[in-house]
Formats: structure tokens, sequence, C-alpha cells
């Protein structure tokens, strides 16, 4: 085995055996009197780096980069860690069922609309369609709503491309 320990110091040997089967080795330089869960915490804590490291590539093409200097390396790495915080923020934000506040939701798409922009809205054709879209899709968030079957969404289909809409609904 390859010394990857400070010289010197004693390395212990973890064996783990998974419910599939598969035997992973661990080497660890920790004191021999650390519990088993700070054991297990600290190898596991290797995975989620290299989860991340794996995310960080394919779905943020960290290794994209073909640049040449320092620079440009720290950059798109810093980049692409900036996206990664956010993204991993919006997992950890949907998994505790956290929503965004309505305030904070109407200031990212543009604030209150004034008179004159609701009044050229409402002129749009379809303006009538979209307001009503955007109460299915306000009503879709609550999680107690119950949801129709699919023959309630293809009738709704149908009506919508074999019916021309009628103007002033």
């Amino acid at each position: 085995m390859g010394a990857q320990h400070m010289p010197g110091e004693e390395v212990w040997l973890i064996g783990e055996r998974r419910s599939s089967g598969e035997r992973k080795y661990y080497l660890s330089n920790l004191p021999p009197d650390t519990p088993l869960k700070a054991l297990a915490g600290t190898i596991k804590a290797r995975w989620i780096c290299e989860q991340a490291h794996q995310q960080l590539k394919e779905e943020l093409g960290l290794d994209h980069l073909e640049g040449r200097s320092w620079t440009g390396l720290h950059r798109h790495t810093l980049m692409t860690m900036i996206a990664y915080a956010f993204l991993q923020a919006r997992r950890l934000q949907k998994a505790k069922g956290e929503k965004e506040s309505p305030a904070r939701r109407l200031e990212l798409q543009g604030g209150v609309m004034s008179p004159d922009e609701v009044e050229a809205f409402l002129a749009v054709p379809f303006a009538a369609e979209a307001l009503q879209l955007r109460r299915w899709d306000d009503q879709a968030k609550d999680p107690k709503a119950v949801t129709p079957d699919l023959a309630h969404y293809q009738r709704l289909i149908t009506t919508a491309f074999v019916v021309p809409p009628s103007k002033g609904k």
C-alpha cells in the first residue's frame, strides 16, 4: 500500500461490508478511541465530497475549461462553485418545503404592474387564457389539491386545439 499518511503515524484499516455484499476498505489515522459514529461520518464525508465533484463536472461543466492561465482557471472554478452553491441551496429549500414568499416571487418577476401595463397586457391576444393558466399553476402548488384524471386534461387539450377561443371570455 502507498504511504498516503503522515510519516510515523499509525493508520487503521477499516472494512465495510455493504448489504449488497460489496466490501470497501479505508485507511484512517484518527485516534484509536474515536467513536464508531464519528469514524463512519468521516468516511461518508469523503463520499459527499466525491459526489459534489462529480456533479460539478457533469452538471455544471467544471471539467470543460480549456484555459491557459491561472486567472481563467480560477474564474471558471469560482463561477462553477457559485452555481453549485446556488443549486444546492435551492435543492435544500425544496427538500425542506420552504417556499419563496409571494412578495419575493413578484419582485423576481418584475414587480407590481402599473395600471398602464395592466391595460396593455389585457389587450394582448390570449391574455385571459394566460391569466387562467397562471391561476391553475398557483392552484397546483397546493399539496392538498386533488389532481383530475388524465381524461380531464385530454378534453381541455382537445378543446384548446379544435375550437378557437372566443374573444371576450
